[in-house]
């Protein structure tokens, strides 16, 4: 609107969509950019919500449908709708009026912008989130897929427990679906339904056309989607049956098979730009929409199992894994394409991708089996050694240990299913992981049956007689036992034990701890504290909250100063915190890890606790130079600081249950606190 001192006209604009609409966008990107895709779950509901109005056909027949079917079973989830923006609680909204106190909203720094672009900093032109609004709309459209993938699962779930229900009451063990169930199907708009052709191809074109216009065509990868439905008997008719029971099942397959090839063809045309984006900053792989549908399908991989359809699985957990369905027996960093292997890998979290490859193993041993069994039929020997997955797994260790792509505990299993000790499997290979946190691989002792035992932490150990446990019967039920307190002639006081009472009761008797072989420091410590030991059964959780006071500030609120970073540090600082009311910085779970490629040549992830083992060296070097009294008084002060800081904001206390717990175990934390000093710190 302009003014009429300038010899102006009044005009007005249109918006370019509904204004509820943009601001429903908005908000959807804001919650998923701080918080995760956890924040998009409404009303305990296990799926993401729409943005979109859409209507049902049918809608009020199919729920009383439903009702009639599953009355006194239980209740299906509600599809995906923008009703449930009335349940969400916006943090902005939870701090101004005064209910939720944000602790980092000082770590937010906002990120200044200019109209000329060419004059910009370095790392200002680093720092975007969508390095094009193709991206951004693609992201979008993956969102939409995200919310009707999760609803269709738990739908089918549901379903598939009330079968299960009336089976058990009815007495019957069939295999197919129960006639009161056979008409229920999931209550969904027709674009994704994705059970037809024309379906299946406008949420490819959905999908790609949105990320890049000018991209080649699509025509392979329709036809491979169609080859890879048809092979399935998805369009079943007549003699053709599928192994699904649901058309909810049938629906999450298609939607997989979708998604996996549209990652196929967004990785055979991807630009360097889009890789560098994901390798510079990996804790906002939830913003590229690639990290998005690879989670769909990984969503997909336990349904197919089950199915019996491990040969799909197995070029599923292919694509999320190595980009590719062409994999053999070469390195997951080979030379072939280093620097999408490298995109693909950071798709994923390190744990779901352990176990995704464990899950490929598993798969091709399936297919393996299936094959041999063929091969029998029609009188051909099958090859048995050496078993073509141990050679996979043997070939893609030296990679996995020394890039870190998968977590040590993950490598432990695979050497386990190689029926190798770890020392064997990580011979003459250079494990990141294990030089970094100094993990042992093998014991002191030698065992007979194997020249090297796996390290095994030092557990003390005590023998007693477990008594049945009256109250509960059955699978489950704990063991108990008796007390070797000597209670005198009062058997009123005489009682069964769970395991960790017993546990507190030896170490109070002083019949624990044991000695410990080979560490003079744990053995001056067992001498000093013999018997007289006081404890309560928590597990864990009070030395992880102190941990948690004395290092929240420290360690999650510290700004990256290490100068010689220079711009990737600033660009670090500015994307781990997105808005002032995260609770945690994104990056809190990124691991150490190395990329090996030809036009990236070779990148260092560097991790959560690379950019702050500055700040954390020197506030446990100053902890440990402290006496019990100062660790004491520092926990307290911790906990007091936190309170003056609610109050000064004015916020409600009452509400931060997680303050509240801790001002009520102040006395418990400060004498833990002490404990630890004299535990844990020289053990560091």
């Amino acid at each position: 609107i302009s003014s009429d001192k300038d010899n102006s006209f009044i005009s007005c604009f249109r918006l370019r969509e509904e204004p509820l609409l943009a601001l429903r966008r908005t908000c959807r990107l804001m919650l998923c950019a701080g918080e995760g895709p956890g924040s998009m779950r409404w009303s305990g509901a296990n799926s993401w919500m729409t943005v979109v109005e859409r209507e049902e056909s049918g809608s009020a027949e199919k729920i009383m449908e439903e009702r009639k079917a599953l009355k006194g079973i239980c209740k299906l989830p509600e599809p995906p709708t923008t009703s449930a923006w009335n349940q969400v609680s916006f943090p902005g909204l939870q701090h101004r009026m005064g209910i939720d106190f944000f602790h980092f909203s000082e770590n937010y720094s906002r990120c200044p912008v200019g109209n000329n672009r060419s004059q910009m900093p370095v790392y200002l032109k680093s720092i975007e989130l969508f390095n094009n609004r193709g991206l951004f709309l693609s992201w979008e459209a993956a969102a939409e897929l995200r919310g009707v993938v999760d609803y269709l699962n738990e739908w089918n779930r549901l379903i598939l427990y009330s079968d299960r229900k009336l089976k058990s009451a009815g007495g019957t063990k069939d295999l197919q679906l129960s006639p009161r169930l056979d008409n229920l199907e999931p209550r969904l708009w027709d674009s994704f339904r994705v059970l037809s052709t024309v379906d299946r191809r406008e949420l490819c074109t959905l999908l790609l056309h949105r990320c890049d216009e000018n991209q080649p065509s699509m025509t392979d990868t329709l036809e491979r989607i169609e080859e890879s439905i048809i092979s399935l008997h998805l369009e079943s008719s007549g003699e053709n049956e599928d192994s699904f029971l649901t058309d909810a099942e049938r629906m999450i397959c298609s939607i997989g098979i979708v998604c996996q090839q549209v990652l196929l063809h967004r990785f055979e045309y991807i630009s360097v730009i889009d890789i560098q984006s994901l390798v510079k900053r990996p804790w906002l792989r939830h913003l590229h929409f690639e990290s998005v549908l690879a989670y769909i399908v990984w969503d997909c991989i336990d349904l197919l199992e089950k199915r019996k359809y491990h040969k799909l699985a197995s070029q599923m957990l292919e694509t999320i894994l190595f980009g590719s369905t062409d994999v053999t027996s070469t390195s997951i960093c080979g030379d072939h394409q280093k620097d999408l292997r490298n995109f693909v890998q950071l798709l994923l979290s390190r744990r779901v991708r352990g176990k995704a490859f464990v899950r490929l193993l598993i798969d091709k041993k399936h297919c393996i089996q299936q094959k041999n069994k063929d091969m029998k039929k029609r009188g051909k020997k099958s090859q048995t050694k050496p078993h073509p997955v141990d050679s996979f797994t043997t070939s893609n260790l030296p990679d996995i240990a020394s890039t870190g792509a998968l977590p040590f505990s993950f490598i432990r299993k695979l050497s386990r299913r190689i029926k190798l000790s770890l020392t064997q499997a990580l011979a003459n290979l250079c494990s990141l992981e294990v030089l970094e946190l100094g993990i042992r691989l093998e014991s002191q002792e030698v065992d007979k049956s194997r020249r090297k035992k796996d390290w095994e932490p030092i557990i003390d150990s005590s023998i007693a007689n477990s008594i049945s446990h009256e109250t509960r019967t059955g699978s489950g039920k704990r063991c108990a036992y008796v007390s070797s307190e000597d209670n005198g002639d009062n058997l009123e006081h005489t009682r069964s034990l769970n395991v960790e009472e017993l546990a507190i009761e030896e170490y109070a008797s002083g019949r624990l701890p044991v000695e410990a072989s080979g560490d003079s420091h744990l053995n001056d410590i067992c001498v000093q504290h013999i018997g007289g030991w006081k404890g309560w059964h928590g597990e864990g959780v009070h030395v992880r909250a102190l941990y948690r006071i004395l290092c929240t500030n420290v360690l999650l609120g510290c700004r990256f100063d290490d100068e010689n970073v220079g711009d990737l540090a600033r660009c670090e600082e500015l994307t781990t915190f997105l808005h002032a009311y995260q609770t945690a910085p994104l990056d809190l779970h990124v691991a150490h890890g190395v990329l090996k490629g030809e036009k990236l040549s070779t990148v260092t992830i560097r991790s959560f606790y690379e950019r702050r083992r500055k700040c954390l060296d020197q506030f446990l070097s100053n902890v440990q130079a402290m006496s019990p009294q100062d660790v004491s008084d520092l926990v307290y002060d911790s906990i007091l600081g936190r309170m003056n800081a609610v109050k000064a904001t004015g916020k409600r206390m009452i509400n931060n249950q997680l303050l509240c717990r801790d001002l009520k175990e102040t006395r418990t934390l400060s004498m833990l606190g002490e404990a630890c000093l004299i535990i844990s710190f020289p053990l560091w």
